[in-house]
């Protein structure tokens, strides 16, 4: 087991949501930091993009390359202000939106061609993590950081977020067969959505407080333009941290986890 700390998103920018205080502070710390995207966000949403941007988007969403392109370099970019190492599994994500609005669910439909395009990416994430080579690929990641920490979703109502989850979960377990591993944990309650705040219901036992570095977590997330639209996640995630901030005394800021195994 090595001085690392492992964050499993399924999304760019889930990172930063999930636990982005956390490795910011156990970078500083002397961890050596790996900032794992699941999936390559190819549905990705891109309403509104903040003025500057010196990207120009006519439809609401947009599918295919030019979303996988601009969400993994926004990944890329926020990475290196973890200075973490980042990892891509590009699994494809769940479903995907068409311009006209219709979802299509890739596990279950043969995966389409719109304007002369395939869908970037390997497997579906649905269907990945129940596919014992996946797991296994997954899990040589895992042995070779020998991580103190892995950070993944708590299952919630996204069904990309808890077929990443369940990989790194089947993943963590096979690799912890022949590697000494640290615990694997979830981001507990209160899970951030576009809505706000969802409660989980999930009671927290690690606690981690990162009152001295939310900023290098709000610059990262501010690096995820093509999601932020008209909204500002700053405020949402300092509310996030502000939840469980009375675990740690003096804290101003706590990020609160499960540990799973």
């Amino acid at each position: 087991m090595k001085k690392t700390i492992m964050v499993v998103g399924a999304h760019a920018d889930d990172v930063e949501i999930l636990a982005g205080g956390t490795l910011a502070r156990y970078i500083a710390d002397g961890y050596k930091g790996y900032y794992v995207l699941v999936t390559n966000s190819n549905s990705g949403y891109c309403p509104g993009l903040k003025k500057g941007a010196g990207l120009d988007f006519s439809e609401r969403f947009d599918f295919s390359e030019k979303m996988v392109k601009i969400r993994r370099q926004e990944a890329v970019e926020a990475s290196k202000i973890f200075g973490a190492e980042m990892k891509e599994l590009d699994f494809k994500e769940h479903n995907y939106t068409q311009e006209n609005g219709q979802m299509i669910y890739v596990d279950i439909h043969p995966f389409p061609e719109l304007e002369g395009k395939k869908i970037s990416g390997r497997e579906p994430i649905v269907s990945a993590c129940a596919m014992d080579k996946y797991i296994r690929e997954f899990a040589e990641i895992i042995c070779a950081a020998e991580p103190e920490i892995i950070i993944t979703h708590t299952p919630d109502g996204c069904p990309t977020h808890y077929a990443s989850a369940l990989l790194t979960y089947r993943a963590f377990q096979a690799a912890s067969r022949n590697t000494k591993l640290g615990g694997l944990y979830i981001r507990t309650t209160f899970e951030i959505s576009r809505l706000g705040l969802l409660n989980l219901g999930i009671q927290p036992d690690f606690f981690v407080d990162v009152s001295d570095y939310t900023s290098i977590a709000e610059k990262a997330i501010n690096k995820h333009v093509s999601q932020g639209g008209n909204i500002d996640w700053v405020p949402v995630l300092r509310k996030a941290w502000e939840c469980y901030a009375n675990h740690i005394a003096g804290a101003r800021y706590v990020e609160a986890f499960r540990k799973l195994l």
